[in-house]
């Protein structure tokens, strides 16, 4: 199933279904025993394994900066469906628990800043890839400060921050 949304309330609808197929299958995997899907997967038969998940938020500028454009990260209420619209907090613990559920995630951004990135999700972003950013606080965000990502020349080089620093030399097409 592939599923595009061009909207913030795509989104939010997105996340609401993500983290029910998660909570599924955390049920699903609890019954067998297991903490992962792959274990669960190698228990049942092959029309009930479960498929990995990519889910991709192209520009979470967007979607933050709607949901959060006092900059106060407050909850909200929809006036619309009468309902709790803090969806940045709704991500962050999707993102925090997605992975044993075999749900894997790809966040993007060309504005680097707190207000729109909070802690609460940068947190929860284990392996990130960065390109030449323009000052030391987006660098500081983006690296949790163990690399200093001005210094990188741009034009494809950058550095995956995992566990570690380690710079690349990527392609760059004009």
């Amino acid at each position: 199933v592939h599923s595009y949304g061009e909207t913030v309330q795509d989104m939010m609808h997105m996340i609401d279904s993500l983290t029910e197929i998660m909570w599924d299958r955390y049920t699903k995997m609890k019954e067998k025993g297991v903490k992962k899907i792959s274990a669960y997967n190698k228990l049942v038969p092959k029309e009930e394994q479960m498929p990995y998940i990519l889910f991709v938020v192209e520009e979470i500028y967007e979607f933050s900066s709607s949901k959060l454009a006092s900059g106060t990260g407050k909850k909200k209420k929809n006036a619309e469906e009468g309902e709790d619209d803090n969806y940045i907090d709704k991500l962050a613990v999707l993102l925090s628990k997605c992975r044993g559920a075999g749900m894997g995630a790809i966040i993007s951004s060309q504005r680097l800043m707190n207000a729109y990135i909070p802690r609460n999700i940068s947190a929860n972003l284990m392996n990130r890839l960065c390109f030449k950013v323009s000052d030391s606080k987006e660098s500081s965000l983006l690296t949790d400060d163990r690399f200093d990502a001005t210094t990188l020349r741009g034009n494809g080089h950058g550095a995956l921050i995992d566990t570690e620093v380690e710079e690349f030399q990527g392609f760059f097409i004009d």
